[in-house]
């Protein structure tokens, strides 16, 4: 194995590590906090509210990291930060120091999952960039996948102790790798815009994207059960493996007709998926809409990551990247509470409908600069 292909697999690594100490916590610490710490619903919701709000702090900092200390320091202080915060469960009990803990977990995560997207666009061969970016994604979703099921598994034979355990070692082993791996800044950090304009219009645009994800996997089961069908879970499985088979299946394919294609393409084929969802009679044309919505959102990430650092020097693509995915952190964030409002105000296929709409301004969105791209370089 040459040299690049074992830190593709260290990022990877790294990205599975803290996602899969996040998530093998998931099945058990809202019980831990309802029933040990005899907190409510709110106090439950806040802790675990924190980590995705550190990782949006940790997104806008991300740039200003790598350019003074490199990828690799960046990366090794985003595992070890994740494996700091998930020590603290150790510590005695209460909901400050649990807060702290998902908090820590949240930014070390922003950290780790940027440098390590950073990394692989400004290292991977040109023929194979979108194709390695997609691939380096699955990171978040094996961890978000394999790490409920080891947790709620382990919790049952040996109790709390013992998960939190499991959520320390995987990132802190890759924290040390990380550490000692050669590490060069990459430029000065006095450029650097705080919201750099390349960020935006992909952003605002993964933004969009992003309510079909909130919309399946929050209200999906929902949905089903105001249609009084039965198999309400299929929305979701359905939704997750049309994103890990065009992620898999797919990748290449924005290496061979563009960042900018596939992006439209995707949103065009979420936004199907969607309509069908609403229109549909059948649970099963549902659950087919739903694998339709997985298949469309799979490669918009990659996509317009690639598309939002397209010529910018290397010394800003960890800042341009960081921005970038913090949008889709804060649609996720912000779409759940909007989506609760509408759905109790107009019922639950009204969420399906926005999401549809959303997807529709995707395609729009893409479309427009890509137009202007390339007006400006025909001029």
């Amino acid at each position: 194995m040459n040299k690049w292909k074992w830190q593709f697999w260290l990022v990877f690594g790294a990205a599975f590590s803290v996602f899969f100490s996040i998530a093998i916590l998931i099945p058990v610490l809202p019980l831990f906090i309802h029933d040990k710490l005899r907190l409510g619903d709110v106090a439950v919701g806040v802790i675990m509210g924190l980590q995705p709000t550190g990782a949006v702090g940790s997104r806008m900092l991300i740039g200003r990291a790598t350019s003074k200390y490199g990828i690799w320091r960046t990366l090794a202080f985003g595992t070890s930060l994740c494996a700091l915060g998930s020590l603290l469960f150790l510590l005695p009990s209460s909901a400050s120091v649990f807060g702290i803990a998902r908090f820590l977990q949240g930014f070390g995560e922003g950290f780790t999952f940027t440098a390590g997207t950073t990394w692989v666009i400004a290292t991977a061969p040109s023929q194979q960039k979108g194709r390695l970016v997609s691939l380096f994604g699955l990171s978040l979703w094996l961890g978000a996948t394999i790490g409920p099921m080891v947790g709620g598994f382990v919790n049952e034979l040996q109790g709390f102790l013992a998960v939190v355990i499991l959520a320390i070692i995987p990132p802190a082993i890759f924290g040390i790798i990380s550490f000692f791996q050669l590490s060069e800044p990459l430029g000065s950090t006095s450029r650097l815009d705080w919201i750099p304009k390349e960020s935006v219009a992909p952003g605002i645009t993964l933004a969009l994207a992003s309510t079909g994800f909130v919309a399946v996997s929050t209200f999906g089961a929902l949905y089903f059960s105001s249609r009084a069908w039965d198999h309400g879970s299929w929305m979701v499985v359905a939704y997750g493996l049309g994103f890990v088979l065009m992620r898999v299946l797919g990748g290449h394919w924005i290496d061979r007709y563009s960042s900018a294609r596939v992006a439209s393409g995707s949103a065009a084929l979420a936004a199907l998926g969607m309509l069908l969802i609403v229109v549909s009679s059948h649970w099963l044309v549902t659950v087919f809409g739903s694998l339709l919505g997985g298949l469309g959102l799979a490669l918009m990430y990659p996509a317009l990551a690639i598309e939002s650092v397209r010529g910018v020097e290397p010394a800003k693509q960890g800042n341009v990247l960081g921005w970038y995915t913090a949008f889709w952190d804060l649609s996720l964030l912000g779409s759940n509470f909007t989506f609760g409002w509408l759905a109790a105000q107009r019922g639950y296929p009204s969420v399906f409908v926005v999401s549809c709409v959303a997807s529709v301004f995707c395609v729009g969105f893409v479309l427009a600069k890509a137009r202007r791209r390339l007006q400006s370089t025909v001029s």
